[in-house]
């Protein structure tokens, strides 16, 4: 999902809002509470909590968490695609 701390989280939830994406599921590659509560994700979105031992990133800021966060993600991603289990990054 990028910097957690950044626009990310609000441009992804925004672009899933906008799109339909009946035929495939979306796997958002982060950490869920970066999400605001009530963000709604649409139905078949899956947020693949990469690294639920690192502390919040603070909004707004950036942090070495963040860094390790938006590393893991990135990772695991990859990791997930090179194995066949996701089709695109």
């Amino acid at each position: 999902c990028g910097d957690p701390a950044g626009i990310g989280p609000e441009i992804i939830v925004s672009a899933l809002k906008q799109h339909n994406w009946p035929q495939h599921e979306v796997v958002i590659y982060g950490d869920y509470r970066v999400f605001a509560p009530d963000a709604a994700l649409p139905h078949g979105t899956v947020v693949y909590n990469v690294r639920p031992d690192l502390p919040l990133p603070p909004v707004g800021q950036p942090s070495q968490a963040g860094g390790m966060l938006a590393l893991a993600a990135l990772d695991a991603a990859i990791d997930d695609a090179l194995s066949g289990k996701i089709h695109a990054i």
